[in-house]
Parts: structure tokens; C-alpha cells; sequence
């Protein structure tokens, strides 16, 4: 039987204090690159809060937008810590999937994604393996929660290190368009590794 701990990477009290500048609107551990840009130039943000969220008080979504000049802002997040650029989080474990609930509003030809890295550092080339990576897309509107998991498929058979998820509203390569809104929460690694649970310990 697979045992799931129910600790959600996205959860009502994981949500940054909107007290720097510019505001952070996205959720603890998380980062959105064009938190920056959005905030100087004036545009709305590319993360947000959402409330009430599938059975907490809150949830993430992101909004794919258009910036100064007709730019192209893609509504993403990731784990990570934006003090250090550390991409990710520390994670030892092999789940077999990431699961959690989300919305979709698609605008033409566009499709969103939510995607799973699990890495280790090699010490012996200096550079990162990847040692299970997994994506699942979604290519319709979707007005109401929904269950959604991301298979993890392994290259290795080493632990990982980190783990990291990126949440894209935009994700076509034909056209990825302004308005494209990707709304996520209740995000949790599920599956047994070893004989043990995996856990889903963010820290």
C-alpha cells in the first residue's frame, strides 16, 4: 500500500510576508524570476495569491502577461531561495510522482506544465546529475479543481539531493500567450521509496 503524508509544498502559512521591496507575492520557498521586472516597470505581478484554496485558506497562480514594449512575461515559479538563487530545495528521497489540484485558463494555441527535477551533485564532474525528472501538461480550460500528478521517471539509481518543481502557465511552442493563468495547490510528493514513506519535508 502507498503511504502519503499529507504536508503540502503550498499550504495556507507558506505564503511570504508582503513587507519588501518589490512585494513578494509568491509563496515561501518559491521563486518568480520576473518578480523584478513586473514590480519596476509597473505591471502586474506574474504570481499571485489566491484565496480560498482547495482546502486551505490560499493558493498559488501564475499569470503569463505583457510587459514594457510588448515583452513577453512568463507566469512561473519555482522551488527555490531567492536570497542564495539556490534552485530547489534539499530532498532525499525517491517519490514516485508529484501530485496536487489545479485551474487552467488557456488562451490560443498556448498549453501550461508542471514539471519535477530530482538532482545530485557529482562531485567527480562538478555539475548536477539529474537523477529522475517527470512533466505533465495541460492543454484545456479547467474552472475547477482538479487532481493532476506528475510521473517521475529515474535515470539513477543514487539518491537525490534536491528536488526541484516549476509551475509554467505558459508552456507552447508554437505560441505562448499573454493571459494564460495556471492556478496550483495541495502539491505533495506521494509514493514509497524503499519501504519507507516519502516524505515531504520543505524546509
Amino acid at each position: 500500500m502507498i503511504r502519503v503524508r499529507s504536508t503540502s509544498l503550498i499550504a495556507s502559512s507558506k505564503w511570504k510576508t508582503a513587507s519588501s521591496t518589490p512585494v513578494t507575492t509568491d509563496p515561501s520557498h518559491w521563486n518568480d524570476r520576473f518578480t523584478g521586472p513586473t514590480y519596476y516597470y509597473g505591471t502586474e505581478p506574474t504570481c499571485e495569491q489566491g484565496t480560498p484554496g482547495f482546502t486551505g485558506n490560499y493558493y498559488a497562480r501564475v499569470i503569463s502577461r505583457t510587459g514594457p514594449g510588448g515583452v513577453f512575461l512568463l507566469g512561473t515559479m519555482a522551488t527555490g531561495d531567492t536570497a542564495s538563487s539556490r534552485r530547489g530545495f534539499p530532498y532525499t528521497w525517491r517519490p514516485a510522482a508529484l501530485e496536487g489540484q489545479w485551474q487552467y485558463t488557456i488562451k490560443p494555441f498556448d498549453m501550461g506544465e508542471v514539471t519535477v527535477a530530482l538532482t545530485r551533485w557529482n562531485n567527480a564532474t562538478g555539475m548536477r546529475d539529474q537523477i529522475a525528472y517527470g512533466t505533465v501538461w495541460i492543454t484545456d480550460s479547467i474552472d475547477s479543481w482538479e487532481p493532476f500528478q506528475v510521473t517521475l521517471d529515474y535515470a539513477f539509481p543514487d539518491d537525490p539531493d534536491t528536488a526541484i518543481v516549476t509551475v509554467n502557465a505558459s508552456a507552447s511552442l508554437i505560441a505562448m500567450a499573454p493571459g494564460s493563468t495556471m492556478s496550483v495547490d495541495e502539491l505533495k510528493f506521494t509514493g514509497i521509496a524503499g519501504v519507507d514513506e516519502a516524505p515531504n519535508a520543505f524546509r
